[in-house]
């Protein structure tokens, strides 16, 4: 949960950095960030059909505690990052720590370009959060 969390914190932190005015190539909503062309590999066309996959087993076996849990808690983390982006004033804080990017070294071959160059936030879930921020 807390990785969700803070996955969902930094995918926030793009909206609130657009809507500062800082940076405008992600999109200005949740909606256009997630959808950003190579930025969220759930969302890249070549996912879909793991992401269905995933997605269908997960909602199917609701009932399985292990399932049932990661629905639970994904739901959770959402609900967080919404609050956040809202401005309510009980919303939890920011769990990455400012990060606008992320990924998870057992994900992926080799760590992302820009992580060498971005300065590193926090580990959270097995997420290593950067930050192109430098300041």
């Amino acid at each position: 949960l807390a990785g969700m969390k803070a996955v969902a914190d930094a995918t926030v932190n793009r909206v609130l950095l657009a809507r500062s005015g800082e940076v405008t190539w992600w999109g200005r909503t949740l909606h256009e960030v997630c959808l950003w062309r190579h930025q969220f590999s759930p969302f890249w066309s070549d996912y879909d059909l793991r992401r269905e996959a995933l997605s269908a087993g997960a909602y199917r076996r609701t009932d399985h505690p292990r399932y049932g849990r990661a629905v639970g808690d994904a739901d959770r983390a959402a609900r967080a990052a919404l609050a956040r982006l809202n401005g309510e004033p009980d919303a939890e804080g920011d769990r990455s720590f400012k990060a606008d990017h992320f990924y998870a070294p057992k994900g992926v071959a080799q760590p992302p370009k820009w992580a060498s160059v971005y300065p590193k936030t926090c580990i959270v879930g097995g997420h290593h959060f950067h930050t192109s921020r430098f300041g």
